[in-house]
């Protein structure tokens, strides 16, 4: 616990019932801890609102909404609002309480473009995600670099999150981030082998790489024969073409990369 939460756990911010003595407790604690970077936006609640939020303090939150006049979307320097905040540190309560504001815009990005589910998803929130989903989030929204909400969950592996967002009737499975790589191509690269179902195997990036090529690169085994059961001939038709077996000659995880040479060779690579 640091000394924010242990402070607002100590002090008389836990027998505060109205916003304006959450505003004078909260501001002495941010003013003791050098909090100023919340001072910026020159709402003198912003400050407070923004500390609640992040602590998880969901009956301020929602004083703060309702008595205050806080604007539910104001942004940090960093760009965040509140929701990217809550989303980020998995806050269930603050978050519905936040989705609650007829306002509320559920698609404000921060300054390098990611939206609260983006956030929710990095940060492996199943139940933040299941909650933006279900009010209608678009899951295929470009965050930073392009990427869609399943680019990281299948970088990161994240199955029960990759889970939900397959199931999401809208999801674009195949959705190319700005390197031109889907969501099975970041899979492979990462050895996430379970999350591959449903989606393009034989996609290429703008290099002309499958997500073979880069499972190979990285000589995962598993995901190799994965994608060989799946659908090899084509993949492997590209593979042939271009650089698996290079890769897998090039020194890298050795072991590793001669089962990969292998089984390429043996569904027919050459």
């Amino acid at each position: 616990m640091d000394d924010l939460e242990k402070t607002l756990e100590e002090t008389e911010f836990a027998e505060a019932r109205t916003p304006t003595q959450h505003l004078d407790v909260l501001n002495k604690l941010m003013e003791q801890i050098a909090f100023s970077y919340y001072y910026d936006n020159g709402d003198e609640f912003t400050g407070s609102f923004v500390v609640a939020v992040e602590y998880g303090h969901v009956d301020v939150v929602k004083d703060l909404l309702e008595n205050a006049g806080v604007d539910v979307n104001a942004k940090e320097i960093n760009g965040w609002t509140a929701l990217h905040y809550a989303a980020s540190y998995g806050h269930v309560a603050v978050v519905e309480t936040l989705l609650e504001q007829a306002n509320v815009d559920v698609l404000v990005k921060t300054n390098t473009g990611d939206t609260a589910l983006h956030h929710a998803v990095m940060d492996r929130h199943v139940d933040v995600v299941k909650i933006l989903l279900d009010v209608g989030v678009d899951a295929n929204a470009r965050g930073g670099d392009g990427t869609t909400a399943l680019h990281p969950a299948a970088m990161d592996g994240s199955l029960a999150i990759v889970k939900l967002l397959l199931g999401h009737v809208s999801v674009n499975v195949n959705a190319k981030c700005e390197y031109d790589w889907t969501a099975l191509h970041w899979a492979a690269c990462f050895g996430c082998i379970d999350v591959y179902d449903g989606v393009k195997v034989n996609a290429k990036s703008n290099d002309g790489s499958t997500a073979l090529h880069h499972a190979a690169d990285c000589g995962y085994v598993n995901v190799i024969k994965a994608f060989l059961q799946h659908d090899g001939k084509t993949a492997l038709d590209y593979a042939k073409d271009s650089c698996d077996v290079l890769y897998a000659e090039n020194g890298r995880h050795s072991e590793d990369h001669q089962e990969v040479m292998e089984l390429l060779i043996a569904a027919g690579g050459r």
